[in-house]
């Protein structure tokens, strides 16, 4: 699925959904994990996935999936960036945050490894922090 179909379907999808919570191009840029430019059968599975959690954990955990390009199991400052500048965009977007909660948002992440750049979160490191902070957990957000 190149971005444009992706936008298509998008559009499509019901406004509770959690994929409309991202703004379409940082849906896309999140779900494309191989940054080839376009979402495989395995990344679309993924996003559905997301998209279909009972809960704000499991939604979370399927995120830090999606963000750990390494695939380590470990989040590094890179992967946490990235994560980032996909949450603060949403956030303004979807949630119409102020500029000044969206740069607060930013530190806020960052702060969940701290300047320490060899450090790396683990999966529920990541879910813990990500579950304290009030914008994250209403992006993430899962309505029954």
């Amino acid at each position: 699925m190149t971005s444009k179909q992706y936008e298509t379907y998008y559009q499509t999808l019901d406004p509770n959904n959690a994929i409309r919570k991202l703004h379409h191009e940082l849906g896309f840029l999140l779900f494309d994990t191989d940054r080839n430019d376009e979402i495989d059968f395995v990344e679309f599975l993924m996003a559905n996935a997301f998209a279909t959690s009972k809960t704000r954990h499991e939604a979370l955990s399927y995120v830090f999936d999606m963000c750990d390009y390494t695939q380590d199991g470990r989040m590094d400052m890179n992967e946490l960036v990235r994560f980032s500048s996909v949450a603060v965009a949403s956030a303004k977007s979807t949630l119409h945050t102020s500029t000044l909660k969206t740069m607060g948002l930013a530190a806020d992440i960052i702060r969940f490894i701290g300047l320490k750049a060899e450090k790396k979160l683990t999966k529920e490191e990541f879910i813990a922090d990500c579950e304290k902070n009030l914008i994250l957990s209403k992006l993430f957000e899962v309505k029954s």
